[in-house]
């Protein structure tokens, strides 16, 4: 190998990595890469006043009994975790937020931000691995 060649491979390897990230980073919306959730992300986040801990908040007008416990046996699924998780059921009117819908469930982190949802005929068990994954990733709450 020449050894004029050696800087100009440097300096590629540093500067490919930094170019591919910013494309990434500005045009992402182009390249459909694989998601892992199965809630439907909300971007931006909405910050509401629920605070301190994570949240499950189902909001429904009636006949939310059979969700709710649901969400009550995702909770106990965490075991010592379970106490950084609050279970909520809710009406449109107690939540005094346009932007929601009844008959989901909604995510909340501990400094307020709504930040995911599902349609109240979710499989529990993908709210229980989108859960781990955020609280395991979480150094909050």
């Amino acid at each position: 190998m020449n050894k004029k060649m050696i800087p100009v491979l440097l300096l590629l390897i540093f500067i490919i990595p930094m170019i591919g990230s910013y494309i990434l980073f500005h045009y992402h919306e182009k390249f459909p890469l694989k998601q892992t959730n199965h809630g439907q992300l909300i971007s931006p986040p909405i910050l509401t006043n629920f605070l301190h801990k994570w949240q499950m908040i189902y909001v429904c007008d009636e006949n939310c009994d059979k969700v709710f416990h649901s969400l009550q046996q995702i909770k106990k699924v965490f075991g010592k975790d379970s106490n950084r998780i609050e279970v909520q059921q809710k009406t449109l009117d107690e939540m005094q937020m346009n932007v929601l819908q009844k008959n989901k469930i909604y995510l909340i982190d501990p400094r307020g931000n709504l930040f995911m949802f599902y349609d109240d005929n979710e499989n529990p068990m993908n709210i229980v691995k989108d859960l781990k994954k955020v609280l395991g990733a979480s150094q909050i709450g």
